[in-house]
C-alpha cells in the first residue's frame, strides 16, 4: 500500500506541474519564441499573446467561446474550435482526477509515514518518466498515438494553414513534455532529500 501511496504522489506532482504549465502564460511566450512563433504569425507579441490568453480561459473554462477575431479576421475555424472543445473536456477530467489523487493522497499521508512516502517516490517518479522519457526520445509517433488514444473522430489533423498549427506547434509540445519532466523530477528529488534530512535530524535526537 505505501508503493501505491507513493505512486499516488507521483502523479499529483506530475498532473499538477502540467496543469499549472498549461494555465501558465509564460510557459507558452517561452517555447513561442523556441519555436520561432512570434516571428512566423503576422501579428504583433502583444496580439500573439493575447490569443493565448484566450486560448487559457477556455481550457479553463474561464470563458465559453474561442470565437476569436484578430485584424479581422477570425483566427479559428469551426474544426480546430471543436478540437479544442474536446481537449477542454480532457482538461476538465485531469482536473478532477488531480483532485481525487490528492484525496487519496491526503489519507495515505495521514495513515503512514510521509518520510517513507517520500522516500519510496523518487523511484515511483523514475519509473513513470522511464516512460515519458521513451515517448519524448520517439515523440512523432507517441503524439500520433495520444491523439488516437484520447479522439475517437478525425477532427485533431489539421493542415498547416490552421492557425492553431501555426501557434501551437510540435516543437512546441516536446517542449511542454520536457519542461514537465524536469520540474516533475525536480520536485521530486526535493522531497526524497526533505525526507532525507529530516530523518538525518531525527536520528540525533
Amino acid at each position: 500500500m505505501r508503493w501505491f501511496i507513493a505512486l499516488t504522489l507521483s502523479l499529483c506532482l506530475l498532473l499538477g506541474i502540467f496543469l499549472f504549465l498549461a494555465d501558465f502564460g509564460p510557459t507558452y511566450y517561452f517555447l513561442y519564441r523556441l519555436s520561432g512563433v512570434y516571428e512566423e504569425l503576422p501579428w504583433e507579441a502583444s496580439e500573439i499573446e493575447q490569443l493565448t490568453d484566450q486560448i487559457r480561459d477556455y481550457l479553463f473554462e474561464r470563458s465559453d467561446n474561442l470565437f476569436v477575431v484578430l485584424r479581422d479576421e477570425l483566427v479559428f475555424k469551426a474544426q480546430e474550435i471543436f478540437h479544442m472543445w474536446e481537449v477542454r473536456m480532457i482538461f476538465r477530467d485531469m482536473q478532477r482526477l488531480f483532485l481525487g489523487l490528492l484525496l487519496v493522497l491526503g489519507i495515505g499521508l495521514l495513515r503512514y509515514s510521509p518520510r517513507d512516502i517520500f522516500g519510496k517516490q523518487i523511484v515511483t517518479t523514475l519509473g513513470l518518466f522511464a516512460f515519458f522519457g521513451v515517448a519524448a526520445l520517439f515523440f512523432q509517433k507517441s503524439f500520433l498515438w495520444m491523439h488516437l488514444l484520447l479522439f475517437d473522430n478525425p477532427y485533431w489533423g489539421f493542415t498547416y494553414d490552421h492557425r492553431l498549427i501555426q501557434l501551437l506547434q510540435e516543437e512546441f509540445f516536446l517542449g511542454f513534455l520536457l519542461i514537465t519532466i524536469v520540474l516533475t523530477l525536480l520536485f521530486s528529488i526535493f522531497l526524497y532529500l526533505f525526507r532525507a534530512k529530516g530523518g538525518s535530524r531525527a536520528s540525533h535526537l
